[in-house]
């Protein structure tokens, strides 16, 4: 073997760790971005299976309620959702159409919420089931209160309203309505669009 031939093989043994490297880091990365986006992404069952919320979010307690979590990673408003059960006769008196529940239910909805407001109500499906959702705003006093000269919040929320057909297992009300009511502060609204959208796709009305 000639002198270049054996400096030519020197420099390749190296030049091949430094690939190594590289190539370790490169699957090393995209190993990261893969659980990190896992971990995201992740989802945890309801105790009644109807709702699937992110991981990362803690069960709370809303009046009326049958189930509750919570973003506490940004309080003091972080994003909230909550399921609630209604009996045909609480949204409802003489008509049995969605829109009229919807209607009644924000009437319901905004009693002693300060500054709530209805933004919109409009049609929609959830899993092929048709739906009504209200879109709202209201104000929201932080922890502290008033007493620390804290300004109130201004809280943007979508409840979604879908006719049951009755399940005793989840205690649903056959001819009643079931109702997913989602709402965060206003300035991270924009930013919880994929999460609204994975808890209306992975809700399962009885």
């Amino acid at each position: 073997m000639s002198r270049a031939a054996k400096i030519y093989d020197r420099q390749a043994i190296r030049q091949e760790p430094e690939w190594l490297v590289i190539v370790t880091v490169i699957l090393g990365v995209a190993l990261g971005v893969f659980v990190l986006n896992r971990s995201l992404n992740a989802t945890v069952a309801a105790p009644s299976n109807a709702l699937r919320y992110p991981a990362g979010w803690a069960e709370a307690t809303v009046e009326g309620a049958t189930f509750a979590v919570e973003d506490r990673t940004n309080p003091p408003f972080g994003a909230r959702v909550s399921l609630h059960e209604l009996p045909l006769r609480q949204v409802l008196n003489d008509t049995q159409t969605l829109e009229d529940a919807a209607a009644g239910w924000s009437i319901t909805r905004g009693q002693g919420v300060e500054g709530y407001r209805v933004l919109g109500l409009n049609t929609a499906t959830v899993n092929g089931r048709p739906a009504m959702q209200v879109e709202w705003a209201a104000f929201a006093n932080p922890p502290e209160g008033q007493v620390a000269g804290a300004l109130p919040a201004v809280l943007h929320g979508l409840d979604t309203l879908v006719t049951t057909t009755g399940d005793s297992a989840t205690g649903a009300t056959a001819g009643g309505f079931q109702v997913l009511s989602f709402s965060s502060d206003q300035s991270g609204w924009d930013g919880t669009a994929n999460v609204r959208q994975q808890l209306l796709r992975d809700w399962r009305v009885p």
